[in-house]
């Protein structure tokens, strides 16, 4: 089983077509309570629900399990990213993470993109260059 990563933004090549319909002025609304101003929201699938990330103003988060219209809070590995730093949620065998760099040097207001398959990450830098490594393993306490 693969990973499957979660972006602030619909698909990572930039693509804004999606397929099908909706009705968002009749979708059901369901308010979660958060202990700070939401700069990003990211979600995910996760088994019969999803996996939802706020990430505050302040660069602190939270994490909701979603499922049958009920939001529970649930611990995260990740307590906090640089203030204005946008997530990227990876899913993997059940297991949550935000991807992030392992750099001082990456730009705030990049996130962390995954390079094919081979396990690669890159990052841009806040000089503009474009930095790329392998990440070993997708853990609990971030990746390593």
């Amino acid at each position: 089983m693969g990973i499957n990563y979660a972006f602030t933004h619909q698909q990572p090549d930039g693509n804004r077509y999606v397929v099908g319909q909706g009705n968002m002025p009749n979708a059901p609304i369901l308010d979660i309570e958060l202990s700070g101003a939401p700069r990003w929201l990211v979600a995910a699938p996760l088994g019969d629900g999803s996996i939802w990330v706020a990430v505050l103003e302040d660069g602190g988060t939270q994490a909701f399990l979603v499922e049958d219209r009920r939001a529970v809070e649930t611990a995260f590995s990740i307590r906090s990213l640089p203030a204005g730093s946008p997530p990227m949620l990876a899913v993997a065998e059940g297991e949550v993470d935000l991807l992030t760099n392992r750099s001082d040097l990456a730009a705030r207001f990049s996130h962390t993109v995954p390079v094919g398959d081979g396990g690669r990450i890159a990052f841009i830098e806040v000089g503009g260059e474009t930095w790329s490594c392998r990440k070993t393993a997708l853990r609990r306490d971030g990746w390593r």
